[in-house]
């Protein structure tokens, strides 16, 4: 996804430049799709954060092998979770620019 959006962000930042009209629908199609994929991407990143510590709980409290292993492997899951979910939302807040910027051309 972070490779499609920035082709977007590209896309749309050189009609702007250009001052090719795009349609608004199109502009809010794609926000639409970056906040939808962002929102996604945040459920998911709690969920995995809240199963990563239920497990550290449970290896602290059984001191079983496994669920501390489980803990690492869901620990590293999480740490690239967060990584993808900070570039996704740095894109989507670049698509919004984009798209305030292109209202403001719009209405001049």
């Amino acid at each position: 996804m972070y490779n499609n959006e920035k082709g977007t962000v590209e896309t749309i930042d050189r009609a702007i430049k250009e001052s090719n009209n795009l349609s608004i629908e199109y502009y809010v199609a794609v926000l639409e799709f970056a906040r939808h994929e962002r929102l996604i991407h945040l459920i998911v990143t709690f969920f995995v954060g809240i199963l990563a510590l239920i497990t550290l709980f449970m290896s602290l409290v059984t001191t079983n092998l496994y669920t501390l292993i489980l803990f690492v492997l869901l620990l590293i899951l999480e740490v690239f979770y967060l990584w993808h979910y900070y570039l996704l939302e740095n894109k989507t807040q670049e698509l919004e620019q984009l798209y305030l910027r292109h209202i403001r051309n719009t209405h001049k």
